[in-house]
């Protein structure tokens, strides 16, 4: 019976079952003994119960990593490094931490970036690879490199300070080169994006639950794109990032009219096609949407599909919706107002949404954000009195495959009126964190930009009353989407100047505000 209702739980209430003896030895001095040596027994042999594989497993399968799961049954890597507990654990800590407050670290860099003979490529991009324990940077020059981040000892290459609330300063934290991928002084294009599939900040626990990581960097008119080869080591699921293997190359060079059209974005598919091969898409300068298949069984060289117009490339933002067993190709048009969801296969358009920016009269498009399971699109515009707009567009209905068939638009359209933007408020940049459940968010606010992190997707539908469970001054250059990447319970914040004179990323880390005391008024 205690099994069957462990099924039912959150890993939260799961949690405090396992910790009730604690409570139990607290109210002995509450009860008679006889009452006290009855509860011990009764919740010892709850503990023994509870605390076995097969209970944590359903857990995390049904509640917490049915995604993830599945995703890694698809992809034939499904190897468990971490315990079933563990993971769950994780997803409670994840949970809360986002609900508290950040404490603030500053990463030294510099030593390095010259051991590693990195200090002569600027950093122009940064992206979480798995979770919260490693990112990956893209610099001048085409270089690539990937960092670990991990506990060191006090003051090793990291200072601290904490931000708000009783939280005492977390574990000193340093950065270490895991690797480097085409580095070459030779090179004049930049890295102008980075890909990861998983999501970093949609599947955090994607190491450990064994899969591969996939990477890809768009540089002048190539795009590349390599997976994680390395040998997972038991309680190290980072291990397996120290090595790479190249597994396609997407050249644009025959297709681009102009030989300074350089690839602005890059997107990697999940899902794996009937041949064993792979899908990806890239936006180019001179304005359109490619759709690429590369790998199976025998190696295929990359080729493309399809390609699709879409205007300026500056005023595109492209995605792939990702669903079990398919995916779809969305790119948002600034420059229309609308979106389009392509066929990844054929790169036929299966429907178009106008008006997915707010419709008020002198109003500018500001910015626009997928989240990484594809369930919606915000889209954010600055109207000519300062204030701001919302429009949130609904894709879970768009992205089965019924209804991906049907003429009549499936996307649901909602103009927001809510506390991320309005009178005063514009919205400025927003990425979401699925696994946790908020949406962090850059607003304009009079003169200053502010940091704030929201429920999700209540506050992008304009439903949250509660306040914004974290609020603080924000850089101006937070408002560049490739400056700011979330991965587990860290935020890192890129400021290219600061890293080149001083060699400092700043990392937010989240930490769960620590409960009252018993007994506390």
């Amino acid at each position: 019976a205690a099994t069957a209702m462990a099924y039912t739980l959150p890993a939260g209430s799961l949690g405090a079952l396992l910790s009730i003896e604690c409570l139990a030895q607290g109210w002995a001095r509450c009860l008679a003994a006889p009452d006290v040596v009855s509860l011990l027994q009764a919740c010892r042999g709850l503990r023994h119960v509870l605390d076995t594989a097969i209970v944590w497993r359903e857990v995390a399968r049904s509640l917490l990593l049915a995604r993830e799961l599945q995703a890694a049954s698809a992809s034939g890597h499904s190897e468990l490094i971490l315990p079933w507990r563990r993971l769950c654990e994780l997803h409670e800590r994840l949970w809360g931490a986002w609900r508290g407050a950040p404490s603030v670290m500053r990463l030294d860099l510099r030593l390095e970036l010259q051991t590693q003979r990195l200090s002569e490529f600027a950093v122009l991009v940064v992206e979480f690879l798995a979770g919260e324990d490693a990112l990956v940077l893209g610099h001048s020059g085409g270089a690539v490199s990937g960092w670990e981040l991990r506990s060191g000892p006090p003051g090793a290459s990291s200072t601290h300070t904490a931000s708000t609330g009783s939280l005492r300063p977390p574990a000193p934290i340093e950065a270490r080169v895991l690797f480097v991928l085409e580095r070459s002084s030779r090179v004049d294009h930049d890295v102008q994006d980075l890909s990861v599939s998983p999501s970093p900040s949609a599947e955090p626990y994607a190491l450990a639950l064994g899969r591969r990581v996939w990477l890809a960097a768009a540089a002048g008119p190539t795009a590349r794109i390599w997976e994680s080869v390395g040998h997972a080591q038991a309680g190290q699921p980072t291990s397996t990032l120290k090595d790479w293997a190249l597994r396609a190359e997407l050249r644009h060079s025959r297709l681009f009219h102009s030989e300074h059209h350089a690839v602005w974005a890059v997107r990697l598919s999940e899902h794996i096609s009937s041949d064993g091969g792979h899908h990806a898409i890239t936006l180019g300068e001179d304005g359109f949407l490619r759709g690429w298949h590369f790998g199976g069984p025998d190696g295929e060289k990359p080729s493309v599909l399809w390609k699709h117009s879409v205007g300026e490339a500056r005023q595109a933002l492209v995605a792939v919706v990702p669903r079990v067993g398919w995916s779809m190709a969305a790119v948002a048009r600034a420059e229309h107002k609308m979106l389009q969801l392509l066929d990844m296969e054929t790169g036929a358009v299966s429907e178009t949404v106008v008006g997915v920016w707010p419709p008020v009269d002198g109003s500018l498009p500001q910015t626009a954000t997928f989240e990484p399971c594809g369930r919606s699109l915000l889209c954010s515009s600055v109207t000519a009195a300062g204030g701001g707009a919302l429009v949130y567009v609904d894709l879970q209905a768009a992205t089965s495959e019924d209804a991906a068939s049907e003429q009549e638009s499936q996307c649901r359209v909602t103009n927001v009126s809510g506390p991320l933007a309005g009178e005063g408020r514009s919205l400025r940049m927003a990425l979401t964190v699925p696994a946790a459940g908020v949406l962090v968010a850059v607003v304009h606010e009079g003169p200053t930009d502010y940091l704030e992190v929201w429920e999700h997707p209540a506050a992008a539908l304009g439903d949250s009353s509660a306040p914004a469970s974290f609020r603080s001054r924000a850089p101006t250059f937070a408002r560049n989407p490739r400056h700011v990447a979330a991965g587990g319970r860290r935020l890192v914040l890129l400021d290219p100047s600061s890293l080149v004179v001083s060699g400092e990323l700043q990392v937010l880390q989240w930490r769960r505000r620590p409960a009252p005391a018993l007994g506390a008024p």
